[in-house]
């Protein structure tokens, strides 16, 4: 038995990862390998920290924040025109050629298990205060991926005489 989780808000506790004749599989990316950049909002946090690409990682569940071993890694782009929207249909295409090969290693008995090494750090939870969003063109920013989410519904600035005053 496999659990396949991503894109969880709650840990999954040790006594139902038990159950599971193999466990949980885990899906979690960041801009650095893990155990750097685990915890909440990796994909917005790679854009707004001007990442230029995105790790995804495989992993074997524990009880803790994505800290399982990693059973396998892929790397892709992060581009000027990247938007939350684009990042994650790459990670959706991403994800399933991974987990599609690690189920085959799993069923065949023959997976292989990385430990995560080093200090781990933690993206935190995000809030409305963490978004400024400032638009100048706005035939070149999609804002579409943005409607109906609450926390990112900020004023967009269109007008360079406001740009200078639009992060105060």
């Amino acid at each position: 038995d496999v659990l396949i989780v991503g894109g969880w808000q709650r840990l999954i506790p040790e006594t139902v990862l038990a159950t599971l004749s193999f466990g949980g599989i885990g899906a979690h990316g960041s801009s650095e390998p893990l155990p750097k950049g685990r915890g909440r909002s990796p994909i917005n946090w790679s854009l707004i920290e001007g990442k230029q690409s995105f790790i995804l990682h495989i992993f074997r569940m524990k009880a803790g924040a994505d800290d399982g071993d990693v059973i396998d890694q892929a790397t892709f782009d992060i581009n000027a025109w990247d938007t939350c929207r684009t990042l994650y249909s790459k990670y959706a295409i991403t994800v399933r050629r991974m987990l599609v090969k690690a189920l085959g290693e799993i069923a065949a008995g023959n997976v292989s298990l990385r430990p995560q090494t080093g200090p781990p750090t933690y993206y935190p939870k995000r809030t409305p205060e963490d978004l400024r969003l400032l638009m100048i063109d706005p035939k070149v920013v999609e804002l579409a991926p943005f409607e109906g989410i609450p926390h990112l519904l900020l004023p967009v600035v269109t007008d360079m005489k406001q740009a200078s005053t639009a992060l105060r």
